[in-house]
């Protein structure tokens, strides 16, 4: 998660893409509670 954090930071702080991916990455790993999150925030940005 720290690797796709890094990247996300790259980015502006409300881009989707990047929100969707730091989702993914803790829905991938069973930290759903900790996705949810993003997911509301990439979806917020379109």
């Amino acid at each position: 998660m720290a690797a796709i954090d890094a990247l996300a930071a790259e980015r502006s702080a409300g881009d989707a893409a990047a929100l969707f991916e730091r989702a993914c990455a803790r829905g991938s790993v069973g930290f759903e509670s900790g996705a949810e999150g993003f997911y509301r925030a990439a979806l917020a940005a379109g």
